[in-house]
Order: structure tokens, then sequence, then C-alpha cells
């Protein structure tokens, strides 16, 4: 299996972040499940994954095509907005910033 990642994700990332990815890595696409999410205005099918509780956790969107898995992003809760849960996440394609993503 490989997994690949938005090389501004990967660029990004804190300590913790690349802790959670390494532990993704050993074992990809485990206990994820299929979401639908918005990110920029734009609605996405995409599977998400959590790791660790509290301030220590991570969550991790990605895609699986077969044995190749593509992660777009890579980020925290960040609360609730008109009732979903909203995360704070790098994502690919918008830089060195995070952006709101919204469960739907």
């Amino acid at each position: 299996m490989s997994v690949t990642i938005a090389e501004n994700v990967r660029e990004n990332i804190d300590n913790n972040e690349l802790d959670k990815l390494n532990q993704f890595n050993d074992n990809p696409g485990y206990g994820g499940q299929q979401i639908m999410v918005k990110v920029a205005g734009v609605k996405l099918s995409i599977a998400h994954v959590t790791f660790g509780k509290g301030q220590a956790h991570v969550s991790i969107f990605y895609r699986r095509d077969g044995d190749e898995f593509q992660i777009f992003g890579v980020g925290k809760h960040d609360g609730k907005k008109d009732g979903k849960t909203l995360y704070e996440a790098l994502w690919d394609g918008h830089g060195a910033r995070r952006i709101a993503v919204q469960i739907q």
C-alpha cells in the first residue's frame, strides 16, 4: 500500500500531526469513515480517521483507490457551525494556512 500526502500539507504539519500521520502510514485506512465535507465552498466525498484524544487528537482526510491512499488534509476539531462539526485543517492546494472543513 502506498500513501501520498499533499505537498503543502506535508511541509506545514506540526510534530504531533507528523506522529499521527506516521501511525496512519503504519496501517492506512484502519477505522476510516466515508463522509461528506464542505471545503472552500465545495462539497466533497472523502474518508477520515482520527488519532489521539483531547488536545493531541488529529483527523486525517483522505481518498482510497485500491491500495493507494491520498491524503488531502490534516487538522483538528474546531467546534460546530449550524450544528455541524468543524475542523481547522491544512488542505491540499491551500498553502500553509489552515482552512475550515465542515462535515455535511
